[in-house]
């Protein structure tokens, strides 16, 4: 009871500036070794982290991916009577948010898991040598020599979080511009996961918008086939060409739903981790620590005992 009493009437208002430095200056070894301490664990922390390295890509959207509605003209309104969607790249939002989408959703990470290692470089890696520019992975988990697990293999559902977690994609709206970086211990996988993002984005869309056309086709040729009235057949014929031309697309464009503009690379220079602010933060935050429980204990004892 009589040290809450104390406490209480010794509050922090009542010590001035030179009453710290005093306390400072009598427990100035207990500060020193504070601070030693903890720079030094904050130290060795920050040599613990894997260095990581980002890659990115800036990217716009293609003309090719859901635009056919525009060369469909006045046949739009017919398209929708014979039950087809003559847009399907903009039925829900924009290329962009498609874009984005696509590459975020699970079912794309389930497609880039076929890919040998891709799984095993986001969950298995332990470390990256920079001067072999080889990758470790964890033995327990993964046989990198016979591209086995060692576990029961992780599922897309499993390794989503990871997959998100190492993605960071942003859009301009300003612009229309999508950027997208990838984070990795080894700079040559940061590059090389990033344009296979890209470039499955790509494919997906392709194969998708081909199947919707060739699928059209067969639906009006066989509407062609039955439709007796003239100005019917005529509008089913400008449908068909509108499939046609988007067909064309599909098999010319390489990059049909994005188009890089500055194409994934292999970043050089480490983006995490901060290890000199890591150390400084460390070592700021063991001053700060020692020092409130030397000005708590001090307030608890009383100014006025001799320390």
């Amino acid at each position: 009871m009589s040290d809450q009493k104390t406490f209480n009437e010794a509050s922090v208002d009542d010590i001035d500036i030179s009453e710290i430095f005093n306390l400072m200056w009598r427990f100035k070894y207990l500060l020193i070794s504070s601070i030693i301490v903890f720079g030094l664990i904050s130290v060795f922390y920050s040599l613990t982290l894997p260095n990581i390295y980002t890659s990115a890509a800036v990217m716009k959207t293609t003309d090719s991916a859901g635009d056919s509605s525009d060369s469909a003209g006045g046949v739009g309104g017919l398209a929708q009577m014979v039950g087809l969607n003559l847009s399907p790249g903009q039925a829900t939002g924009s290329k962009s948010d498609l874009a984005v989408a696509t590459i975020l959703s699970r079912d794309f990470l389930k497609h880039l898991l076929n890919f040998p290692k891709f799984g095993a470089n986001i969950y298995a890696v332990e470390k990256y040598d920079p001067v072999s520019k080889k990758i470790f992975y964890d033995n327990k988990i993964y046989d990198s020599v016979n591209d086995t697990w060692k576990i029961d293999e992780p599922t897309y559902v499993e390794l989503y979080k990871d997959y998100v977690d190492m993605l960071d994609t942003s859009f301009e709206k300003k612009t229309g511009y999508i950027t997208i970086k990838l984070q990795h211990q080894s700079p040559f996988v940061a590059e090389e996961l990033l344009s296979l993002i890209i470039r499955e984005a790509n494919l997906l869309a392709r194969a998708r918008d081909k199947q919707q056309s060739t699928d059209s086709l067969k639906y009006l040729t066989n509407q062609l086939d039955t439709i007796q009235q003239k100005d019917i057949k005529l509008s089913i014929n400008q449908l068909i060409g509108v499939e046609m031309r988007k067909l064309t697309l599909v098999n010319i464009e390489e990059n049909y739903l994005i188009e890089p503009i500055d194409s994934p690379f292999i970043p050089h220079i480490k983006t995490h981790p901060a290890r000199a602010r890591i150390s400084i933060i460390g070592t700021s935050a063991g001053f700060v620590s020692t020092l409130f429980i030397l000005i708590l204990w001090y307030l608890i004892a009383g100014r006025k005992r001799e320390i």
